[in-house]
């Protein structure tokens, strides 16, 4: 947005050069959704194929104080791999 309003503002708008920044964000936008969704299926495929299922499960279920304790870690699980895709 701020973008948008700086180039109106210095009068650098025009419909050819919004076009253009649209099919950029779009083509950038395309490609990062595509890695993702490339990446998550290679990850889930060789987590199952591997076993990780069963692994976590026999983690899960030894570890001491029910379900407070799972729900603890399976949280802080995904607190710290937002974190680290926030920055990588």
């Amino acid at each position: 947005m701020g973008a948008l309003v700086l180039a109106l503002l210095q009068r650098q708008l025009s419909m050819v050069k919004l076009k253009e920044v649209m099919l950029s964000t779009t083509k950038v936008t395309s490609m990062v959704f595509f890695d993702f969704n490339w990446r998550f299926s290679f990850f889930h495929w060789y987590f199952e194929v591997f076993g990780g299922e069963e692994l976590i499960a026999d983690v899960f279920n030894q570890l001491p104080g029910g379900g407070i304790c799972r729900s603890i870690i399976s949280y802080g699980c995904h607190i710290l791999i937002g974190i680290y895709s926030r920055f990588y």
